[in-house]
């Protein structure tokens, strides 16, 4: 059997500085409602320009789908930190704002085991280590 994908398209690794660590996708993910409408904003820049450089890198219309020059005109000192430390480096700062300005809050769920953080708040088992603490039927 053949686990060539059949779609057509081939994979093709992102350049550096738009991959999240796990982190910080975890609370852009999962913690969302505690980011300010800014920080929200660096999302839409990764999204529109992680598509522009996949699908169209010589026009603006994956840019402008995406409400880039909304938020270049609406939040112009962040697309200034953006373009001088890179948009993965901003978000990662807001993430750990979240983390520090909310310390009453449970936001990180790690492993027990392993400590690893976890996909989901709610994960009851690691894919870093493959602990399941799932409660056993009939307990």
């Amino acid at each position: 059997m053949n686990s060539e994908p059949t779609s057509g398209r081939r994979y093709v690794p992102l350049p550096e500085h738009f991959v999240l660590d796990r982190f910080t996708d975890y609370i852009y993910r999962h913690f969302s409602h505690l980011l300010t409408q800014e920080e929200l904003a660096a999302k839409r820049v990764l999204t529109g320009r992680v598509k522009q450089w996949a699908y169209d890198p010589t026009g603006n219309r994956m840019l402008e789908f995406f409400g880039v020059p909304d938020v270049n005109a609406a939040y112009p000192d962040l697309i200034r930190r953006i373009d001088e430390c890179g948009v993965a480096s901003v978000m990662r700062a807001a993430a750990e704002r979240v983390l520090r300005e909310n310390p009453e809050k449970k936001i990180l769920h790690n492993c027990p085991k392993c400590g690893e953080l976890c996909l989901t708040p709610k994960a009851q088992c690691c894919l870093a280590c493959g602990f399941d603490w799932h409660p056993k039927s009939g307990e």
